[in-house]
């Protein structure tokens, strides 16, 4: 489920129309509108549903398949947001390096040094 980013949810996020092969029009960090085409599914347009800019996006020549996330835009219009990481991937981050720490702690403690 997408983050309420800039007061919108799902409608941020940008999915394949279908399964096929994706060509992107558009690049990180580009401003667009909503309604405007950013890129296409073997012939289809994509579309993105609202204006902000993109946040991320596939690179072109890959296979989707249906309803595959293909993008991401951000209402907030700032451009920097497009190159930082966001509190989700920190704490996702966090969470991982908080296991690995337990279970070398784990490892040591029963002194199994694998």
């Amino acid at each position: 489920i997408p983050g309420n980013v800039g007061g919108y949810t799902h409608e941020r996020v940008i999915h394949s129309p279908k399964a096929g092969l994706f060509t992107a029009k558009r690049h990180i960090g580009d401003s667009v509108q909503a309604n405007e085409v950013i890129g296409y599914v073997d012939e289809e347009p994509v579309r993105a549903k609202i204006t902000g800019i993109l946040r991320g996006i596939l690179k072109s020549g890959l296979i989707v398949s249906d309803h595959f996330k293909l993008a991401d835009v951000d209402a907030r219009c700032e451009e920097s947001h497009c190159y930082s990481i966001s509190d989700k991937s920190l704490a996702v981050g966090g969470g991982v390096l908080e296991a690995v720490t337990a279970w070398d702690y784990e490892r040591n403690l029963d002194g199994n040094n694998l």
